[in-house]
């Protein structure tokens, strides 16, 4: 199983179904390689949690590029994120910090995405880049649809990655990113760190 933990800031935009306009939302999703049975079983202890919505089910493979509910165009942004050798307490409690109700996030997705596995594992042919050596990937990223909402959102991402900020340094934890990577509005480009 693979998962990914986002806390969204949705607009009220009328592009967003009315349920989630205007609202902070937790969204894990993910991918379990398993029978239906064994992965009821992995997702008991979440469905246990009362989710509003529950959409964790069967899927064709082809779906999976969707799972996560990206943009599917060109969409403005800006976007950083740095990959850790693990997550201790303290690197939890600055993420919530960062993203959770208190902290007045600016960013439209706060993510932890689970790495390892066949992540972790170099493949033949695999190209330039063929492992993370991390085991979570932390990522904010926001919509920079004018000037102002790009600056924004660059500064309230490099806070995940330890900019420049006085806010809570995720990456200051014990457990020192591994690698760390910038975007606007275009794929980040690994670098080592």
């Amino acid at each position: 199983m693979t998962t990914s933990f986002r806390v969204l800031n949705l607009p009220p935009l009328p592009d967003i179904p009315e349920p989630f306009r205007g609202r902070q939302l937790v969204v894990i999703d993910g991918a379990v390689l398993a029978s239906d049975q064994r992965g009821s079983e992995i997702l008991s202890a979440l469905r246990d949690l009362g989710p509003e919505l529950d959409t964790f089910g069967r899927v064709p493979v082809a779906s999976l590029a969707r799972l996560h509910m990206d943009p599917e165009g060109p969409t403005p942004g800006a976007s950083n994120a740095v990959v850790l050798a693990g997550m201790p307490e303290e690197a939890i409690r600055a993420f919530v910090d960062l993203a959770g109700p208190a902290s007045q996030a600016t960013l439209f997705v706060n993510e932890i995405r689970q790495l390892g596995g066949a992540l972790s594992r170099p493949h033949p042919g695999a190209g330039a880049m063929p492992t993370l050596d991390g085991e979570f990937l932390v990522l904010g990223a926001g919509i920079a649809a004018t000037p102002e909402m790009g600056a924004a959102a660059r500064r309230d991402a490099r806070r995940a990655k330890g900019g420049h900020t006085r806010e809570p340094d995720i990456s200051a934890t014990r457990h020192q990113p591994v690698r760390a990577a910038s975007s606007l509005g275009r794929w980040p480009c690994f670098a080592r760190s």
